[in-house]
């Protein structure tokens, strides 16, 4: 007897197999919990800050110092709580590759030197 068949008889008196047992669980998976738009709507809310150190044709955005994934998803959550909605979860949250954001905190901006010199001309 092959190790398979022992182990699917193994419990069962009469030695017939017992039938799967695979899609008895249902799969959480499919129920998604809460609204993926209303996340797409949460991160689309909140305020893009210009880089200047960057190309002049980039499609990547930043968003400000003081955020990261983690407060944005406990501004979200009170947003939920104050709406009545059903909040998706932390996994769910992660948007990175999707928005083509990122969260930067500039070493130096010379902005200020650049308008000068825009200025000065």
């Amino acid at each position: 007897m092959s190790n398979y068949s022992r182990h699917s008889t193994k419990n069962v008196e009469i030695g017939t197999p017992t039938q799967d047992q695979r899609e008895k669980k249902g799969n959480s998976r499919r129920e998604p919990k809460g609204d993926p738009v209303l996340v797409r709507e949460h991160i689309k809310s909140v305020p893009v800050v210009e880089y200047h150190y960057c190309r002049v044709h980039t499609i990547r955005e930043y968003l400000g110092a003081h955020l990261s994934i983690g407060n944005m998803y406990e501004l979200y959550i009170q947003q939920c709580c104050t709406q009545k909605i059903t909040a998706v979860r932390k996994s769910m949250y992660y948007f990175v590759m999707e928005f083509n954001l990122g969260f930067h905190s500039p070493k130096s901006d010379i902005f200020d030197v650049c308008e000068k010199i825009k200025a000065a001309k």
